[in-house]
């Protein structure tokens, strides 16, 4: 069994980001997929969040 993993900050989840996604579980090919998010301090440390949702909102639509 395989694993394909995908990561990002996804603060603002749009069809590319979804693209991405399905992507992986394209070449998992029914193996796991792992989705990791960048925790809100991160995103704030690296000024991508800029008064964004957090991230439990996109999760959600995961």
């Amino acid at each position: 069994m395989g694993r394909t993993a995908v990561g990002g900050t996804f603060e603002f989840l749009h069809e590319g980001h979804m693209a991405l996604i399905r992507k992986a579980f394209e070449m998992a090919e029914g193996d796991i997929v792992d989705i990791c998010l960048t925790s809100d301090e991160m995103a704030r440390q690296k000024n991508r969040n800029t008064g964004t949702s957090p991230t439990s909102r996109p999760v959600r639509r995961i």
